[in-house]
């Protein structure tokens, strides 16, 4: 079977070809998820939250929002 034939089987199967997954909706993974999409691959971006923001957002580390040394 080629690439072709699986991207076919793949489709009438209800899945969704895709060139890549992003695990992750924390900063990195939302830059990433903009970045490949800006390249005009068809992505997903999975967290196991209920909503994007990452690990420091979700676990409400006192007055912390984001974890990097500089301003971005």
């Amino acid at each position: 079977m080629n690439a072709v034939t699986e991207t076919r089987a793949a489709a009438q199967d209800g899945v969704e070809p895709l060139d890549a997954l992003v695990i992750g909706a924390g900063v990195a993974g939302l830059y990433q998820l903009h970045q490949l999409r800006g390249q005009g691959l068809k992505v997903r971006a999975y967290d196991n939250a209920s909503g994007p923001g990452g690990t420091w957002f979700w676990n409400r580390y006192p007055g912390a929002k984001f974890d990097s040394e500089s301003y971005i």
